[in-house]
Protein backbone atom coordinates (compact mmCIF):
# COMPACT_ATOMS: atom_id res chain seq x y z
CA UNK A 1 0.00 0.00 0.00
CA UNK A 2 1.30 3.35 -0.96
CA UNK A 3 1.01 6.48 0.59
CA UNK A 4 -1.21 8.38 -2.61
CA UNK A 5 -4.02 5.89 -2.37
CA UNK A 6 -4.78 7.28 1.00
CA UNK A 7 -4.48 11.02 -0.28
CA UNK A 8 -7.64 12.87 -0.16
CA UNK A 9 -8.89 14.28 -4.10
CA UNK A 10 -6.95 17.36 -4.58
CA UNK A 11 -4.35 17.14 -1.75
CA UNK A 12 -0.73 16.95 -2.81
CA UNK A 13 1.33 16.24 0.59
CA UNK A 14 0.23 12.83 2.90
CA UNK A 15 0.62 15.09 5.92
CA UNK A 16 -2.14 17.68 4.87
CA UNK A 17 -3.91 15.13 3.87
CA UNK A 18 -3.91 13.43 6.82
CA UNK A 19 -4.74 17.27 8.56
CA UNK A 20 -7.38 17.51 6.34
CA UNK A 21 -9.11 14.47 7.00
CA UNK A 22 -8.97 15.12 11.01
CA UNK A 23 -10.82 18.84 10.39
CA UNK A 24 -13.62 16.90 8.34
CA UNK A 25 -14.08 14.21 10.93
CA UNK A 26 -14.03 16.91 13.84
CA UNK A 27 -15.85 20.17 12.08
CA UNK A 28 -19.06 20.60 13.61
CA UNK A 29 -21.88 20.27 10.99
CA UNK A 30 -23.65 23.95 10.72
CA UNK A 31 -26.64 22.31 12.33
CA UNK A 32 -24.94 21.25 15.59
CA UNK A 33 -23.20 24.86 15.61
CA UNK A 34 -26.86 25.94 15.91
CA UNK A 35 -28.23 23.47 18.37
CA UNK A 36 -28.57 24.31 21.99
CA UNK A 37 -25.41 24.14 23.62
CA UNK A 38 -25.66 21.15 26.79
CA UNK A 39 -26.72 22.22 30.21
CA UNK A 40 -23.52 22.71 32.78
CA UNK A 41 -24.42 21.80 36.07
CA UNK A 42 -25.19 24.25 38.70
CA UNK A 43 -21.89 25.69 40.51
CA UNK A 44 -22.63 25.81 44.39
CA UNK A 45 -23.93 29.14 45.51
CA UNK A 46 -21.68 28.83 48.92
CA UNK A 47 -17.92 29.35 49.73
CA UNK A 48 -15.70 28.33 52.33
CA UNK A 49 -12.83 30.18 53.66
CA UNK A 50 -10.20 29.38 56.84
CA UNK A 51 -9.09 33.10 58.43
CA UNK A 52 -8.13 33.76 61.27
CA UNK A 53 -10.03 35.09 64.04
CA UNK A 54 -10.16 38.35 65.64
CA UNK A 55 -12.35 39.53 68.90
CA UNK A 56 -12.64 43.19 70.11
CA UNK A 57 -8.90 43.45 68.15
CA UNK A 58 -7.49 40.57 70.19
CA UNK A 59 -5.77 37.89 68.08
CA UNK A 60 -7.64 34.69 69.22
CA UNK A 61 -4.72 32.30 67.68
CA UNK A 62 -6.75 30.20 66.42
CA UNK A 63 -8.29 29.48 62.62
CA UNK A 64 -11.64 29.32 61.90
CA UNK A 65 -13.79 28.14 58.54
CA UNK A 66 -16.22 30.78 57.29
CA UNK A 67 -19.15 29.92 54.89
CA UNK A 68 -20.16 32.58 52.39
CA UNK A 69 -23.64 31.77 51.13
CA UNK A 70 -25.43 34.41 49.42
CA UNK A 71 -27.62 35.30 52.05
CA UNK A 72 -24.45 36.35 54.71
CA UNK A 73 -21.66 34.51 56.24
CA UNK A 74 -21.93 31.52 58.35
CA UNK A 75 -20.21 30.03 61.11
CA UNK A 76 -20.08 26.69 62.90
CA UNK A 77 -21.51 27.96 66.73
CA UNK A 78 -18.54 25.44 68.11
CA UNK A 79 -16.45 27.77 66.51
CA UNK A 80 -17.99 30.82 68.00
CA UNK A 81 -18.29 29.67 71.32
CA UNK A 82 -14.45 28.80 71.13
CA UNK A 83 -13.12 32.54 70.03
CA UNK A 84 -15.12 33.39 72.85
CA UNK A 85 -18.61 34.75 71.03
CA UNK A 86 -22.05 33.10 72.97
CA UNK A 87 -24.53 31.65 70.89
CA UNK A 88 -27.18 30.47 73.77
CA UNK A 89 -30.46 31.37 72.56
CA UNK A 90 -29.49 31.90 69.02
CA UNK A 91 -31.14 29.83 66.28
CA UNK A 92 -29.07 27.59 64.01
CA UNK A 93 -29.63 25.61 61.18
CA UNK A 94 -28.80 22.05 60.45
CA UNK A 95 -25.53 22.07 60.31
CA UNK A 96 -24.98 23.55 63.90
CA UNK A 97 -23.98 26.93 61.78
CA UNK A 98 -25.36 30.82 62.57
CA UNK A 99 -25.55 33.70 60.59
CA UNK A 100 -22.99 36.44 61.73
CA UNK A 101 -26.08 38.96 60.82
CA UNK A 102 -28.58 37.08 63.51
CA UNK A 103 -26.03 37.65 66.08
CA UNK A 104 -27.22 40.68 68.15
CA UNK A 105 -24.45 43.66 69.00
CA UNK A 106 -21.93 41.57 66.83
CA UNK A 107 -19.92 43.51 63.71
CA UNK A 108 -17.84 42.02 61.73
CA UNK A 109 -15.40 42.43 58.95
CA UNK A 110 -14.19 39.87 56.39
CA UNK A 111 -10.77 41.27 55.20
CA UNK A 112 -9.94 38.50 52.25
CA UNK A 113 -6.68 40.02 51.60
CA UNK A 114 -5.78 39.19 54.69
CA UNK A 115 -7.70 36.38 55.18
CA UNK A 116 -8.72 37.37 58.83
CA UNK A 117 -12.20 38.15 59.97
CA UNK A 118 -12.66 40.70 63.27
CA UNK A 119 -15.69 40.50 65.36
CA UNK A 120 -16.38 43.12 67.47
CA UNK A 121 -19.27 42.15 70.38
Amino acid sequence: MNRASHALPGVRSPALGLVAAVLVIVAPSPAAAQSTPAPVAPRSAAAEFYVQAYVNGNDKELIIRIDQEPDGLYIDADELTEIGIEVDGLALDPSRRIALDAIPGLDYEYRGAEQALALQA
